[in-house]
């Protein structure tokens, strides 16, 4: 084999390998990203943002007409389902609830991490909205979903829980119940006056 062929025949291995190495790295990272369990790695795999403050019909009596609009995000690559019990504005619950719907969400109101025990009395906690009756609704990957809260639920030192499950994962009372909280502390400070 004279030189030139030589060259000819080590570049094109050269080329192949090169090739061959770039394809494998590139499977490796699209494979590497497809079954991360979040879509967005820095954020949480479920969490709830503040999304306004605003006038709202109460569900129970005694409650404020004064809400807290929040967003239940799915971060995850999977399903979550939670139960739901109606739309607020509209007065009938969805059988397909879309995007950006407002609809209910079951949950408990607690004390946050952040309550102060030492200096004054626990604030009252209100009962929240608890499980009465569940249509579940399943959120896809991706997804969010709007609800709202009376401002009362959150005041200083309060938080919201709410229970959901994985796709994956049968219903049924053996079976774990997984939990997102909201804080009050993550409200903006120069909204809505809080009840304390």
């Amino acid at each position: 084999m004279n030189r030139k062929s030589f060259q000819l025949v080590s570049g094109a291995v050269l080329l192949c390998a090169g090739f061959l190495s770039t394809t494998a790295q590139t499977g490796q990272k699209t494979v590497g990203r497809s079954t991360a369990p979040k879509i967005v790695a820095g954020k949480p795999g479920v969490f709830i943002t503040f999304e306004r403050f605003g006038k709202r019909t109460p569900v129970s009596e005694g409650e404020s007409d004064n809400g807290i609009w929040l967003r239940l995000h799915n971060n995850m690559r999977y399903s979550i389902r939670f139960c739901i019990f109606g739309l607020y504005e509209k007065g009938y619950l969805p059988i397909k609830p879309e995007e950006n719907t407002q609809i209910g969400l079951y949950y408990d109101v607690i004390l946050n991490a952040r309550a102060d025990t030492d200096n004054r009395p626990l604030p009252v906690v209100p009962l929240g909205y608890p499980l009465l009756s569940c249509q579940e609704y399943e959120l896809k990957a991706g997804r969010s979903i709007v609800f709202s809260a009376p401002k009362e639920h959150l005041a200083e030192e309060l938080s919201i829980k709410i229970g959901f499950s994985y796709g994956w994962e049968e219903t049924g009372e053996n079976n774990p119940t997984h939990f997102v909280y909201f804080n009050s502390y993550n409200l903006p400070q120069n909204g809505l006056e809080r009840s304390k």
